[in-house]
């Protein structure tokens, strides 16, 4: 769902805010609009993430804040099989960065409201677990971060601000239980530049793929796109993504990253256009998009991809494409109105996609099949 971004990234993001919007072409179409979960407030931020599970089940935590919302107010946890919604109200309060689920429940990550980065679960059986703290996060700022689970075990990578660096310098930082068990480990200790927005995505075996963002400084033109691979022993490989080129000058910003079988998706807003690539035939090539936009999710399943965002046309809408074979169709998913519709998410099962979206007072949701 909406992960936050630092303010570098904000400014960025509007490079290309002039770009035209093609005309949409079908897709699939979606069924009507559901209700997941009404904020009872006029929230001014939301974070939250899903997952979509084996049984078709989209399974997620959310919270609302600002406005006129509680300050104290709990992250929920919702259940959407087809038009039918569970809401329950969690014991955790914070910000949410990443939801991911195996067979024995769905896992949160979050960082609570006193700064400290917590992972915890709540079961198949529908118990809330305590959880445990990853970090204290020292310098008490913001953190971005994903997290995968099989089998019970689960794996995080995140950031955080690096202790005593300067420029407001951010760390790369991983704990885990799946494979080699490791309960905090920085990846990267530079004491300025940025590390932002990591993309985590389970691998054929235990292993991990991961997409991030990185600059070596706060006041460069230019934020480069990073991938990464590791096997269970949590020792990563990594480079500068080639797809990505900065010469010149060029933002690559908040990828999204999603793995099925033999092949790893990619998704990323460069400046305000939306990217998508993937290694099918062997070696990853790209594909951009002409509706600009923000915030890009991508999904795969039933020999389709399925990549969202929000378009920065005001008001903003929700939009999402998919290919079918080498043709991709697109179209707006949230209704026109006058209000700012956000695409929180974009999953798929069999084929078919699911748009979580956010209005200023709810989370919803639209599926094709439906």
């Amino acid at each position: 769902m909406r992960r936050r971004a630092p303010s570098l990234i904000a400014l960025a993001g509007v490079v290309a805010l002039m770009l035209a919007a093609a005309p949409a072409v079908a897709l699939s179409p979606f069924g009507s609009t559901v209700e997941v979960v009404e904020s009872s407030c006029r929230f001014e931020d939301s974070t939250g993430d899903a997952v979509m599970g084996s049984d078709g089940i989209l399974r997620g935590f959310v919270d609302f804040a600002g406005g006129n919302c509680p300050g104290s107010a709990a992250i929920r946890y919702y259940e959407k099989d087809g038009g039918d919604v569970t809401v329950e109200t969690s014991p955790y309060r914070g910000d949410v960065l990443s939801v991911t689920s195996d067979a024995t429940g769905v896992y949160l990550l979050y960082q609570a409201r006193n700064g400290s980065l917590y992972l915890t679960k709540r079961t198949s059986g529908g118990v809330f677990t305590a959880g445990r703290r990853l970090s204290s996060v020292k310098e008490d700022g913001p953190v971005e971060g994903d997290v995968i689970a099989n089998g019970g075990t689960w794996w995080a990578v995140w950031t955080e601000p690096v202790p005593g660096g300067r420029q407001a310098a951010t760390s790369l930082n991983q704990a885990k239980t799946m494979g080699t068990d490791i309960p905090f480990q920085r990846l990267t200790t530079a004491s300025v530049g940025l590390e932002l927005t990591p993309s985590l995505a389970l691998r054929p075996g235990n292993r991990a793929a991961l997409a991030w963002s990185r600059t070596p400084s706060v006041n460069t033109d230019w934020i480069a796109l990073w991938v990464g691979a590791a096997d269970s022993n949590g020792k990563w490989r990594s480079r500068q993504f080639e797809l990505a080129p900065v010469a010149g000058g060029g933002v690559h910003i908040l990828p999204s990253v999603f793995v099925t079988g033999p092949t790893t998706y990619i998704a990323w807003q460069h400046d305000a256009t939306i990217m998508v690539a993937d290694n099918r035939g062997g070696s990853f090539k790209a594909k951009s998009f002409l509706t600009p936009g923000v915030l890009p999710t991508v999904s795969a399943s039933g020999g389709k991809v399925f990549v969202g965002w929000t378009s920065i046309r005001s008001p903003e809408r929700a939009f999402i494409t998919q290919r079918v074979g080498s043709t991709w169709s697109g179209n707006y998913v949230s209704p026109a109105t006058s209000h700012h519709q956000s695409m929180a998410g974009t999953f798929s099962f069999s084929g078919d996609a699911t748009a979580l979206m956010l209005s200023p007072g709810r989370l919803y949701a639209r599926s094709q099949g439906s």
